[in-house]
């Protein structure tokens, strides 16, 4: 992870922000859920942040994230993609320490596998010219917290507008007439939520509210992307000068938007669009042992319920470990 800032004279900034991470997690073009096999991949971030003050109350930001994902078995090659996102924000200081802001983004996902595409088991295995490819454009008005005050964050609300490269899916099966047709891979257009609000309470405790409604990637039979509107808030609670507890709740809806006629849904043979809902408390306990190193305790559990019942899941997970600053 490495960070380079210059603040130039005359209200100039420069920014480059870049995270390299190896990632195990399930492998989605295997099983959109985390049954799945474990699959490891790469992940490199890169942000360059533009930022000009044209006055004490107009600034303007632009900015171009490139994300590049790359797994490590040639099994998961399909699943291979970048991400390239570019914004333009203009904010106006309404109050000392808060601004309103008018931010418009696009962008494109990029699937980079050269294997195609292939449909195993009604699961998606995706390829160069799969549908998952797609355009996005979004615009967004909110409000930014300046950090240093009491509140701090941002508050994003907008619409979003998603086009899909190539239009058609799988062939889903219509039990009622006895014939197959394309899996019709619809245009997005949903309203979409991004806020990050902080409360620093005191200097020992600080309160977290994440809110975020969107679409994501999927490879659920047929579904070229679900929509995703998840609630997370968390506490920050120093006690003494060595111990730090960190609870946290997460609740989170999904809805698939494409019909499917999965034997494996509720209703066996009928069509029917998946909703899926998920609970996830978890605690983090931290004990700074030195100034440099810290042990931490992980504690978290995940519910998930759906109508399609092979997707529902009950999962514990614990993990300990230790933390180097410096």
């Amino acid at each position: 992870m490495g960070r380079l800032f210059l603040d130039f004279p005359g209200g100039l900034s420069i920014e480059l922000r870049n995270n390299w991470a190896q990632i195990v997690t399930p492998s989605s073009s295997v099983e959109e859920s985390e049954f799945g096999p474990r699959t490891q991949r790469d992940q490199n971030d890169t942000d360059l942040i533009l930022g000009y003050k044209l006055s004490k109350r107009f600034e303007l930001e632009a900015g171009l994230l490139h994300t590049n994902i790359i797994y490590k078995e040639p099994v998961n090659d399909t699943e291979n993609h970048r991400d390239d996102i570019g914004r333009f924000t203009i904010y106006y200081r309404i109050f000392p320490k808060t601004s309103a802001l008018l931010e418009t983004r696009i962008g494109r996902v990029n699937f980079t596998s050269t294997t195609g595409v292939a449909f195993i088991d009604s699961l998606v295995f995706r390829g160069d010219d799969t549908s998952e490819d797609s355009r996005f454009q979004e615009i967004n008005l909110g409000l930014r917290f300046d950090p240093g005050g009491k509140l701090s964050g941002s508050l994003r609300m907008g619409m979003q507008f998603r086009q899909f490269i190539n239009r058609y899916g799988p062939n889903i099966f219509d039990p009622i007439t006895g014939t197959s047709r394309p899996g019709q891979m619809d245009d997005a257009v949903i309203f979409s939520i991004n806020s990050t609000l902080v409360w620093n309470i005191s200097e020992r405790r600080r309160v977290d509210l994440t809110v975020f409604r969107g679409i994501e990637e999927s490879a659920f039979i047929g579904n070229n992307y679900w929509v995703s509107t998840r609630f997370t808030l968390s506490l920050s609670q120093d006690i003494g000068r060595k111990i730090t507890v960190h609870p946290t709740l997460r609740w989170e809806s999904g809805t698939f938007p494409g019909c499917t006629n999965d034997a494996r849904a509720s209703i066996p043979g009928m069509l029917r669009t998946r909703h899926d809902t998920t609970f996830q408390p978890g605690l983090e306990l931290r004990y700074q042992m030195r100034e440099w190193l810290a042990f931490y305790f992980n504690y978290n559990y995940r519910l998930r319920d759906s109508n399609f019942h092979d997707r529902e899941s009950r999962r514990q997970q614990f993990s300990a470990g230790l933390a180097i600053i410096y």
